[in-house]
Order: structure tokens, then C-alpha cells, then sequence
């Protein structure tokens, strides 16, 4: 089966191979490419508690307000 696209024929499969390369390149650049805090506030004498700051999510937080620090 063939649909008009694009001025041209294309193959109904090649339409659901090219649907699911823009749905998995859309959701990289929306979803898995994670997103950082766009606040440049400083944490001069400021207390944080992070549990879980030995590794994952934790981890990286920890380091991103120490680099906010003194």
C-alpha cells in the first residue's frame, strides 16, 4: 500500500519507520536529555540535606551546590 507524502510515494512502512525515528529523536531531546536548574543563585551559608548524595541523583546534586558554595 502506497500514500501520497512529501510530493512523492511512500511505502505505508517507510511512513512508520520515519514516524518512529521523529517520536524516538523527539523524545531524546525533550525527555532523556534531562534538564538542569537555570537558577545561578549562590548557597553562601546555607544548610542542605541530601540523602542519598553517595550516588545517582544524589551524587550529582550534592556536587552542583557544592560548586554553588564558598
Amino acid at each position: 500500500m502506497y500514500v501520497i507524502g512529501w510530493g512523492f510515494f511512500v511505502c505505508v512502512d517507510d511512513f512508520y519507520f520515519i514516524f518512529i525515528v521523529i517520536l524516538l529523536y523527539a523524545s531524546k531531546r525533550f525527555y532523556w536529555s534531562g534538564t538542569q536548574c537555570p537558577s545561578k543563585d549562590r548557597m553562601d551559608n546555607k544548610i542542605v540535606v541530601i540523602t542519598g548524595s553517595n550516588a545517582g541523583i544524589g551524587k550529582y546534586t550534592a556536587i552542583e551546590l557544592a560548586k554553588r558554595g564558598d
